[in-house]
């Protein structure tokens, strides 16, 4: 693989990014609100067609409203937590959504044939995973030749304050699962599994989009 394909850049402080919680993507990302989601899903134009794989549900409205104007695209959406589903599902009652379909699955047993989608995308996903290489292996596997895979997820080491309070946090929550990346561990296994791709940093968060 031709490592020159990978960038790795600093974000600017000033770019904000898909928020966990109100406090905690105040304190570990340094925003308090979903301008960033917003930018970071319109990557993907709304005329895009083809299969598409979302995993986790993600941020309810902003991840949902620009799955309602997909309509090109044929969707399905995943999340271990029937609650995060129910959430999706009142939403889709709300537009015309004959094109998501919503599953209740883990990210480390995709219930899919190998080079399924076109686009698989992860909002908020990886911390949560138990078995992270596992779920990486897994959405390698179901995404085409050629296909994008877009993701976004807290990492470990870029921090102590943030570090600290994921620690706290993941006591008494389902939103974060140890163990965690490092920026070199994502690097390392994206360079393992895709042609190209591009990685960006703030603050503890990291975003990935890579091409098959």
């Amino acid at each position: 693989m031709d490592k020159e394909k990978y960038k790795i850049t600093q974000t600017s402080s000033e770019n904000k990014i898909p928020e966990l919680t109100e406090v905690v993507a105040r304190q570990i990302c340094g925003f308090d609100d979903m301008e960033f989601l917003n930018d970071f899903l319109e990557v993907i134009p709304d005329d895009f067609s083809g299969n598409v794989l979302a995993i986790p549900v993600g941020e309810i409205e902003s991840s949902y409203e620009k799955y309602g104007r997909m309509k090109n695209a044929n969707i399905i959406v995943l999340d271990h937590s029937p609650e995060r589903l129910s959430q999706m599902q009142n939403w889709a009652k709300k537009t015309d959504a004959s094109h998501i379909k919503l599953k209740q699955f883990s990210a480390n047993y995709l219930p899919f044939p190998d080079e399924s989608f076109n686009l698989v995308l992860s909002v908020n996903g990886f911390h949560q995973f138990e078995d992270k290489d596992l779920a990486f292996q897994e959405i390698h596997r179901v995404l085409k030749s050629g296909g994008t895979f877009c993701a976004c997820f807290y990492i470990r080491g870029e921090s102590k304050q943030a570090d600290l309070i994921v620690e706290h946090i993941e006591r008494d929550t389902d939103m974060f699962c140890p163990p965690y990346y490092t920026e070199k561990d994502v690097e390392c296994k994206l360079k393992s599994l895709y042609a190209s791709g591009d990685i960006h940093l703030q603050k503890s968060i990291l975003f990935l989009k890579c091409v098959k």
